[in-house]
């Protein structure tokens, strides 16, 4: 596979809360710009009533302790969606864009004008099997920001 120039996207993660797309209670987000990483972002959100199940929380580690005090997604939104709007939008699932536009539709705010690419619609493999097939240091699933940019740098390889 060979290594793709002149890439600018952003490769985006959520973790949620609850089984609902739109308990979103951390984004992941890697800004490459010319084919380089130039930023990566990590929030963790308060979802929707702060409400966790179980089964979440012991996936990915965050609990309402976590989130309690934090804001809610329409503010972090104001902060991040410069990264979105008229930017390629790389997941390593369509479970990112879900996410992504459930809550937005929960809270009814504006869409971003966008693309999207999934890297398992265009490989077949999940990303750790992909990480593991380009020879890309995987360090963790089930974290927004370190899943993202495994998925940044499979994308730029593929």
């Amino acid at each position: 596979m060979k290594y793709k120039n002149n890439l600018n996207f952003t490769a985006v993660g959520f973790e949620t809360a609850q089984d609902t797309l739109w308990s979103i209670c951390q984004i992941g987000l890697v800004i490459v710009e010319n084919g380089i990483i130039i930023k990566e972002i990590s929030h963790y959100v308060q979802p929707p009533g702060n409400k966790y199940l179980r089964s979440h929380s012991l996936m990915h580690g965050i609990d309402p302790e976590v989130t309690g005090r934090l804001p809610l997604f329409p503010k972090i939104w104001n902060e991040i969606k410069q990264y979105f709007d008229n930017r390629l939008l790389v997941a390593s699932a369509d479970f990112a864009i879900d996410c992504l536009h459930q809550t937005l539709d929960y809270y009814n705010l504006e869409k971003p004008r966008t693309s999207f690419e999934c890297t398992y619609k265009m490989t077949g493999l999940n990303i750790e099997d992909l990480c593991r097939r380009l020879n890309i240091s995987y360090k963790s699933s089930h974290d927004a920001v370190l899943d993202s940019i495994a998925c940044a740098e499979a994308y730029m390889k593929i």
